[in-house]
């Protein structure tokens, strides 16, 4: 992909997405900080969403930086989860 390939408008909306993208994921950052679900949540939608595709890309060509950040996904998006469900088992316990 080559930007002078793009007259302006596309340029242009390409700019909004990947600011609008940067903002969510800024957002998810301040979340996850402050120990928020809702970021927890949003970490393993998103982190889940790559993940259909990075194993198809292992399968296509296995490589080790393509394993490794299979596995760190993996670990992260399995770490929200796990996260959320211990809060989960908490607040059921002390209500």
């Amino acid at each position: 992909m080559v930007a002078s390939r793009f007259d302006g408008v596309q340029l242009w909306a390409v700019a909004v997405g990947a600011l609008v993208y940067s903002g969510l994921r800024f957002l998810e950052a301040v979340g996850l900080w402050k120990d928020r679900n809702w970021a927890k949540w949003l970490g393993a939608i998103s982190g889940g969403i790559y993940i259909p595709v990075e194993i198809y890309e292992a399968a296509r060509k296995a490589t080790a930086t393509r394993l490794v950040l299979f596995a760190l996904n993996v670990a992260v998006v399995a770490y929200l989860l796990w996260n959320l469900w211990q809060k989960r088992q908490i607040s059921r316990l002390n209500p």
